[in-house]
């Protein structure tokens, strides 16, 4: 299936294909594809929208497993901690993201 960009895309995995490269989910230039931001930007959540660009930032390779503090996120987004807070409950409401301790 082609996206509005003119890009091929497996709608059901998310992965793109750009000129015979795959870029997988959650991949450096895949943000403005996957289905959450898209979700997210649509619901006027902008700061989760922030915030999941940050944990995407930070996924461990091979996993998916992301571990800023949330100061760092703080820095990186330039928002305040309760936003950060408030955008991760927004993260996990929406199902996007699960947070368990470490």
């Amino acid at each position: 299936m082609l996206n509005e960009y003119g890009f091929e895309f497996d709608e059901h995995t998310g992965e793109i294909f750009a000129e015979d490269n795959l870029i997988g989910p959650g991949g450096l230039y895949t943000l403005l594809g996957i289905p959450a931001y898209n979700v997210l930007w649509q619901a006027h959540q902008h700061a989760a929208n922030n915030v999941l660009a940050c944990l995407l930032s930070h996924r461990h390779k091979g996993s998916n497993e992301v571990w800023p503090s949330l100061e760092v996120i703080a820095k990186k987004t330039g928002h305040s901690k309760n936003t950060v807070i408030k955008a991760k409950e927004v993260l996990v409401d929406f199902g996007f993201v699960k947070i368990r301790k470490r």
